[in-house]
């Protein structure tokens, strides 16, 4: 017995000599890996014992003896000095890598429900910045890779192809009709000019440089109408404005003389939204200028939506009001809609009227808020259109000291179609159909705070 536990203790010895300490490589299963861990670290391996042959009295043959190994003060358990470096360097990338996981999975799951609903209202937060997110995952993603973890890059990969998807949808460029070449297209410039703004200089500028055909500005207080307006007056002689003092105030500036001016309100609040029409040759283009309240607590973002999802009725309204015999009409809705593509009502907005953003490919991607936080740029401000308009040209302007950075877009109406793409309700009788809303809310002309003027 004696002799058989010596034997098995100098066996133990020696594995424990000729192999790597298994917390330096817990992946090095294989002893093929082990070796070639021992011959790049061999300053982190116990020594090898030697074996010796010495003669047996027994027998004249020789055999091999272990010859005790060296006394523990020969083995120092402290780590060498050229490896202290790796040790920090692996205990911080852990402990990066356990933070990081802690912190991107709830939120790309938070991101997935947000795609789907606006509530509760920290979703509507949430869900605007998902091109960032999608950033955030392939560096986590890569970070994974990098540490081989495979599991967790596979996790990871799935949220990140989920974010990606929910971005490049809207993005696409759609199937368009053949535009009309018979007219040049109009030109138009949007702004959120901010109402703190001190300085309409550098959109004027951005005006005289560009000579757009009609001008649509939102955050109009009186002071920037009064700054405004006799500048324009003699190249914009059709002016349309509804000033406010609580950023919601907007004004059009047009060389084309506009017809039918309304007020509209979309929500319960107050915030109105400008709706009129403009020529273009024998047909004609429905414009409506509007702006949303941003989502903040739960009121703001179910008022947000409903904002939104009146403007879907308006274009069931205004599809009823085109006779069965008529081109159908085409329509542009500019704002800003305090929403991206991708946020639950808008996304609805776009799928139940048969719109698109006149941004896409890498424009879609470009945010327009907020101007000095380059990293969080989201696609706030829009034009959207319906199947019978075509956008020819949209590209982004610099800043105009604003927290948006303006658009400038080219619109014509597109080749004459068979049937609109918007279902239109049937109506009771010979009545035409009415608006969605009531007949007091469903517009109200211009009156004396917002004239159209010349």
């Amino acid at each position: 017995m004696r002799s058989g536990f010596s034997g098995n203790l100098d066996r133990a010895l020696e594995r424990a000599a000729t192999r790597p300490r298994p917390h330096f490589l817990r992946f090095a299963r294989h002893p093929s890996a082990c070796r070639r861990w021992q011959s790049i670290h061999p300053e982190r391996c116990l020594p090898r014992p030697r074996l010796e042959s010495q003669p047996s009295p027994a027998s004249p043959s020789r055999v091999a003896i272990i010859t005790p190994l060296s006394p523990p003060s020969a083995f120092p358990h402290t780590v060498p000095a050229s490896s202290a470096g790796r040790v920090v360097l692996r205990t911080v990338t852990r402990t990066a890598w356990a933070t990081l996981t802690a912190i991107a999975l709830p939120a790309s799951l938070l991101s997935i429900v947000a795609y789907f609903s606006s509530q509760p209202a920290f979703l509507a937060q949430l869900s605007p910045f998902r091109v960032q997110a999608a950033v955030l995952l392939a560096a986590h993603f890569g970070f994974c890779l990098a540490l081989r973890r495979p599991r967790w890059a596979v996790v990871f990969a799935v949220l990140l192809a989920f974010n990606v998807w929910a971005v490049l949808r809207p993005a696409l460029p759609p199937l368009i009709a053949v535009t009309e070449a018979s007219r040049p297209p109009i030109k138009i410039l949007f702004a959120n000019v901010l109402t703190s703004n001190p300085d309409p200089a550098r959109l004027l500028t951005l005006i005289a440089t560009e000579a757009p055909d009609l001008i649509a500005l939102i955050e109009i207080n009186r002071r920037w109408e009064t700054q405004l307006t006799p500048v324009l007056a003699s190249a914009y002689p059709f002016h349309i404005s509804r000033p406010r003092e609580d950023n919601f105030g907007l004004a059009v500036f047009s060389r084309l003389p506009p017809s039918g001016g309304r007020v509209e309100f979309f929500a319960d609040v107050e915030t109105p939204s400008l709706d009129f029409t403009l020529p273009h040759g024998d047909r004609h283009i429905r414009v409506l200028v509007t702006h949303p309240l941003p989502p903040g607590d739960a009121g703001n973002t179910a008022l947000r939506d409903q904002h939104l999802a009146g403007l879907a009725d308006w274009m069931i309204f205004v599809a009823g009001l085109t006779p069965p015999d008529a081109p159908p009409l085409p329509v542009l809705i500019l704002g800003d809609l305090n929403a991206t593509p991708w946020c639950p009502p808008l996304r609805r907005l776009l799928t139940t009227s048969r719109l698109r953003p006149a941004a896409v490919g890498r424009a879609a991607l470009a945010g327009t808020w907020p101007v000095a936080i380059p990293f969080l740029h989201i696609p706030l401000d829009h034009a959207l259109l319906n199947d019978d308009l075509a956008c020819t040209s949209y590209r982004l302007g610099p800043d105009i000291g604003s927290d948006h950075y303006p658009f400038i877009l080219e619109v014509q109406p597109a080749a004459p179609r068979r049937f609109s793409g918007i279902p239109i309700p049937e109506a009771s009788g010979s009545s035409r159909v009415q608006s969605p809303r009531s007949a007091e809310s469903a517009g109200t002309p211009i009156s004396a705070d917002c004239a159209i003027t010349r």
